[in-house]
């Protein structure tokens, strides 16, 4: 069965497996709008309960200039009592046999415990890695007594909805090197369920960051410019609006990237990344490298499904 999220008894069973393999859910996402056409599940069901799952998701990369069409491939998921029947090889060979025609990359993101899984299916790893800047001393966030230019955003509140659909959807692209279009579904999945507090509007430039703030270190997730608006045309300075943001989070000292901030214009340095999920890729023999191959790069985690 595939892209049956319109069937309630469909829909709530995938988010009860999705629950119970990952511990997220979908359904506030699909009651406000969010899973849209790019976003597809192919699942074995099994007297109206799935019990099997493979998603993907149709996107777009940007890597350094050229634009290719990729699928990425998420949500694989068995019900502990349908394992070790080969339901999610076979949906993996459904989507990929599908999907092939269409797309220039196939790619996921794999725990490090079933890294031999996806070779079969002719994915490679590739190698990701971590930027970190450094700010010069601590910042105080002194500038507190001043109206703040920062706010956070309450995706509850209409306005603050529309704000930020509008800024995703007149968004500059985030990194000469890798960028990804059309993923402003993934991003509201993310913005709903992982960081629903961590989005902060500068009201000057119109940015929103996407950020947490944990014992010194911004963890900044997304960093969306208007193409358009407030005159600006750029990123801004960083360092400026950094410093702006911690009149709300003081003591900050470090900022980690979930993406690649090469048009940040910092002296940031990367090391490779050794997190938990793993980056593989299955490239199509026609297109050129989906992901930057002379240098490191990191893929926007709100884009990552």
């Amino acid at each position: 069965m595939e892209d049956y999220k319109h069937t309630d008894r469909y829909r709530d069973s995938f988010n009860r497996l999705a629950h119970q393999t990952f511990g997220i859910s979908f359904e506030e996402w699909y009651q406000r709008g969010y899973w849209d056409e790019r976003y597809i599940c192919y699942s074995y069901v099994d007297r109206d309960e799935v019990v099997a799952n493979v998603s993907v998701s149709r996107l777009q990369l940007r890597s350094e200039s050229a634009c290719l069409k990729a699928c990425q491939i998420g949500t694989v998921m068995t019900h502990p009592e349908y394992r070790g029947r080969g339901l999610s090889a076979k949906l993996m060979d459904h989507v990929i046999q599908k999907h092939e025609p269409e797309a220039d990359v196939f790619f996921l993101f794999a725990n490090r415990q079933v890294l031999d899984y996806y070779p079969r299916f002719g994915f490679s790893p590739v190698q990701e890695s971590r930027f970190v800047w450094n700010r010069d001393g601590e910042c105080s966030g002194l500038r507190g007594a001043a109206p703040p230019t920062w706010r956070q955003l309450d995706l509850q509140h209409p306005q603050d909805e529309r704000r930020l659909l509008h800024a995703l959807k007149s968004r500059q692209p985030i990194s000469d090197r890798l960028s990804v279009l059309e993923h402003e579904g993934i991003f509201m999945w993310h913005a709903l369920e992982v960081f629903p507090t961590g989005l902060y509007y500068h009201e000057q430039t119109g940015q929103i960051w996407a950020c947490s703030h944990h014992e010194g270190t911004l963890h900044l997730y997304d960093c969306i410019s208007p193409s358009s608006g407030h005159g600006r045309s750029d990123h801004g300075s960083f360092p400026e609006l950094f410093d702006e943001l911690c009149v709300l989070l003081p003591g900050t000292r470090r900022v980690e990237f979930a993406f690649t901030p090469d048009k940040l214009g910092l002296p940031v340095y990367n090391e490779p990344l050794r997190g938990n999920d793993v980056l593989y890729a299955k490239q199509s023999r026609t297109s050129g490298p989906a992901f930057p191959e002379d240098g490191p790069f990191k893929y926007p985690i709100t884009a990552q499904a």
